[in-house]
């Protein structure tokens, strides 16, 4: 899980490649939150206007171990979210 915040107005979206590197989504996480698998290759795009943070939930527990399925949830909504992150390519 994942979501950037910051004063930033630009840019600053989370890229990761699907399951070919021809799949990319692109995933607008400004003050929102994100089911991302981060053992995928990805980056962020470069932002301006401000300060961009990002705050990154992660475990590293054998026990919690998941498959490897998808680089991003698009369907992923929190429990008493309304701002969810979302694909925007």
């Amino acid at each position: 899980y994942l979501a950037s915040l910051g004063d930033f107005d630009v840019g600053g979206q989370l890229c990761a490649e699907g399951e070919h590197p021809e799949e990319v989504y692109v995933v607008d996480t400004h003050n929102r939150l994100a089911r991302f698998d981060g053992r995928f290759v990805h980056w962020v795009r470069g932002h301006g206007g401000g300060d961009r943070y990002s705050v990154v939930f992660f475990c590293t527990n054998p026990a919690c171990a998941t498959e490897k399925r998808v680089a991003f949830q698009g369907d992923f909504v929190p429990h008493g979210f309304g701002a969810v992150a979302r694909s925007v390519s």
